[in-house]
């Protein structure tokens, strides 16, 4: 009964038993799947908006806490949960996503802010927001900068010119990441006419 389940989930929320809120966001997005337009449809997902919302917040304020690690597990559940509840062109699945990112990259965790973003781009214009895609390409491009800087992969000042790099230090994972950053700037300089000439 989705009025009794979104009753519950509005309890815990005030609780902040965060646990058995995305719990019963799984049982309330696979009632809402088969009922798009129930009358509580929409109602749910604001409120599974909300808590997204207050679980990405979590992972700013308390950063590299158990708590903070909590919030992602949770996330990593109720994120596909509104996927799920969600219409193709709902511009919110992206924008949840994006505000993640958008975290991530603020706190300095530039592989996961990579991937929060690459994801964006990979699912594509079909869940609504086409600017923020192209946002999300760019700023994939340089979280992954930033996160190759740091492991000290590209130099600390990139510069354009022809010029042999060794990578005789990096790691064959730091290779194939470096790899697929210029094969991202490429297509990016492709699909949206803008040259990245700072990144070459």
């Amino acid at each position: 009964n989705l009025p009794m389940l979104i009753g519950m989930y509005e309890y815990d929320l005030g609780r902040e038993a965060y646990g058995e809120v995305v719990k019963t966001a799984v049982d309330i997005s696979a009632i809402v799947a088969q009922a798009m337009d129930a009358e509580e449809a929409e109602d749910a997902r604001k409120l599974v908006v909300k808590t997204a919302d207050i679980l990405i917040k979590r992972v700013s304020d308390y950063r590299a806490s158990p708590q903070a690690n909590e919030a992602e597990k949770q996330l990593a559940v109720l994120l596909p949960a509104f996927d799920r509840m969600a219409t193709a062109q709902d511009p919110r699945k992206t924008a949840l996503r994006w505000n993640l990112a958008e975290t991530y990259f603020s706190l300095d965790r530039f592989a996961s802010a990579t991937r929060a973003y690459r994801g964006i781009v990979e699912a594509g214009k079909s869940n609504g927001g086409a600017s923020l895609v192209q946002q999300a390409a760019l700023k994939a491009i340089s979280s992954r900068y930033e996160d190759l800087r740091a492991e000290k992969v590209v130099p600390q000042d990139l510069k354009a010119q022809a010029k042999v790099v060794s990578l005789t230090k990096a790691s064959a994972t730091e290779v194939a990441e470096l790899r697929e950053w210029t094969i991202w700037i490429d297509s990016y300089e492709r699909e949206y006419g803008t040259s990245l000439e700072q990144f070459q």
